[in-house]
């Protein structure tokens, strides 16, 4: 391919686990290829989910980031085309887990990446799958990204029996001679019949009552 592009970088990180951001990547990068443009994947992560999601065996992965970035190899050495058309994937092995420790005596670590992919000119994006943490690998996708895309989980409803409902207008109007009765009727030892309805679970969404078992309005 004639050298006329300049990759856009996105970085897709989260210091929390369990978000979202390989699948956001692996997807993305998929979408993007199928769009008829040539992506490349870093998997950053040294669980290496990308690389698995895509499917390099173990075996497939002795070339991989670590090597790119402690400056063994070229980036075009540890590329590997995947079974999607126009989606290309620089992998990552179970290595990448020292390369903190290997790489803090390195001159600006921290541009190690961004010095890996400067002038590459095969794609049209680059997206950074990064670790679980706010180290120095997901600090060297951030330099060297363009922009940054944060997966996060939408916070589930609080359970109701986390926090007391509302009072109903009915229940704050109730007569006070009433009350009075019923408290007089509980001194006595009198059995009285009770009418309420026996509580359940609910949801309070926007103002309105909702129960589990019934369909939202």
């Amino acid at each position: 391919v004639a050298p006329h592009r300049r990759a856009r970088i996105l970085a897709i990180a989260n210091q929390k686990g369990g978000v979202g951001k390989t699948t956001t990547a692996v997807n993305l990068a998929t979408a993007m290829a199928a769009c008829g443009k040539q992506v490349l994947l870093v998997d950053l992560d040294p669980q290496g989910n990308a690389s698995t999601g895509l499917g390099l065996h173990p075996e497939q992965r002795r070339r991989n980031v670590y090597q790119v970035l402690i400056g063994e190899m070229p980036l075009a050495d540890g590329v590997l085309e995947t079974d999607v058309p126009g989606l290309s994937i620089l992998p990552a092995d179970v290595d990448l887990s020292g390369a903190e420790l290997e790489l803090i005596d390195i001159p600006q670590r921290e541009y190690l990446l961004r010095k890996a992919l400067a002038g590459d000119a095969l794609y049209d994006y680059i997206l950074i799958d990064c670790p679980p943490a706010l180290g120095l690998l997901t600090l060297n996708a951030l330099v060297a990204a363009a922009a940054v895309l944060v997966p996060v989980l939408h916070a589930p409803c609080r359970s109701s029996t986390s926090f007391a409902p509302p009072r109903s207008a009915t229940a704050a109007s109730a007569p006070a001679s009433r009350r009075h009765g019923e408290h007089q009727g509980g001194q006595s030892g009198d059995e009285q019949p009770s009418h309420r309805t026996p509580a359940r679970p609910s949801r309070w969404i926007a103002g309105t009552e909702w129960h589990p078992q019934e369909s939202p309005r």
